[in-house]
């Protein structure tokens, strides 16, 4: 199996997007979809999640799946399964990825915590609505 972080490795190749095209990561298990612990299965969508997506596509903004579930042993085996979520859920396929890279424009995870840059600060934006500018 190659390693995942060399930059030659067919993997890596396989989940790089367009480097010249911001992108919105977004978290797959527990943010766009129920998670309750691991199975090979993807829970049903987190509605409101599910709507921001939706939203943003509509919007043309590149929007991709950043998941652990396709990194090394079974990147494909999971993939397919994601890939048939998607189309199950918005209709179409989304770019699929574990590696972050500099053009990602956003992250939208449940286990992140934001920091300030260059600081080390802990931010944190409360959003009692569940409604945000983006959406």
């Amino acid at each position: 199996m190659a390693d995942v972080l060399d930059p030659t490795s067919d993997f890596l190749a396989a989940n790089i997007l367009d480097p010249e095209k911001k992108y919105i990561a977004v978290d797959l298990d527990g943010t766009l979809a129920f998670y309750f612990g691991w199975s090979d299965d993807i829970g049903e969508p987190v509605p409101l999640m599910l709507n921001r997506v939706k939203a943003w596509l509509l919007q043309g903004r590149p929007v991709c799946i950043f998941t652990a579930r396709v990194c090394p042993p079974n990147p494909d085996k999971f993939r397919s399964i994601i890939n048939a979520w998607c189309w199950k859920n918005l209709g179409q396929e989304l770019p699929i990825t574990c590696i972050k890279q500099h053009c990602m424009e956003e992250f939208w995870d449940d286990r992140g915590i934001c920091v300030l840059p260059n600081t080390g600060t802990r931010s944190c934006i409360e959003d009692d609505e569940g409604e945000d500018e983006d959406s």
